[in-house]
């Protein structure tokens, strides 16, 4: 009777193991801000999967983005910058990931989220004051990185903002460019294929909670 119940035991275990939500990965690279894991997959094989990290090496698996307003000028605040992977400069709204369990820690996550997207606008877009609206549901950026992104729309005025930004960015963000247009400029550079895909979503995002909230560009 022993020997069975721990046959049993046994089996129940490796059923579990087998049908694990969660199967342990292993890594494939790992640094400071990202790594590529391979997660196998339940059919057998594994995928590659890319995790992200913030600066205490936790797992940092949500991001902001945030199409910025000037209501007194009627131009839209977004950014260039040059993309690695692609060995170029692209377009694309002011973000930046949610470092949830450092500095923008707060009471509930959803205020967790406009903490982060205050500090990216006013860290990449020199926006310190103004109107924050979110702009439609979390969402997964790809099949095969772990980041969840949550869009905003920020108004603000340009005369009442600090004159004093200047803020240390990481290496790969120095040659970041901000650049203020129309509407008609950014709907101009979408169809030149400037931007990236997250960016354009992000702004066309944030243009239609624009219109929803009856301001005119």
């Amino acid at each position: 009777m022993v020997i069975a119940l721990c046959c049993l035991l046994v089996l129940f275990l490796q059923s579990l193991s087998t049908h694990s939500a969660h199967p342990t990965p292993s890594y494939l690279y790992k640094g400071k801000y990202r790594s590529v894991v391979a997660v196998p997959h339940q059919n057998g094989g594994s995928f590659e999967v890319v995790r992200s990290y913030d600066d205490s090496d936790r797992p940092s698996t949500h991001a902001v983005t945030i199409l910025l307003y000037d209501s007194s000028k009627k131009l839209f605040r977004i950014i260039e910058e040059f993309y690695p992977a692609l060995e170029r400069r692209c377009l694309g709204s002011v973000a930046g990931c949610v470092e949830e369990h450092t500095k923008h820690r707060a009471e509930n996550f959803a205020m967790t989220l406009l903490k982060a997207a205050k500090d990216e606008a006013w860290e990449e877009g020199g926006v310190k004051i103004g109107d924050f609206h979110r702009c439609g549901p979390t969402l997964a950026m790809d099949k095969y990185i772990d980041t969840r992104i949550t869009p905003f729309l920020a108004i603000f005025r340009g005369d009442e903002q600090p004159g004093d930004h200047e803020v240390d960015r990481d290496v790969e963000e120095q040659d970041m460019k901000v650049v203020d247009c129309t509407e008609e400029q950014l709907f101009k550079w979408m169809e030149e294929g400037r931007f990236s895909v997250v960016g354009e979503w992000a702004v066309r995002r944030g243009l239609n909670t624009l219109k929803n909230l009856n301001l005119t560009t």
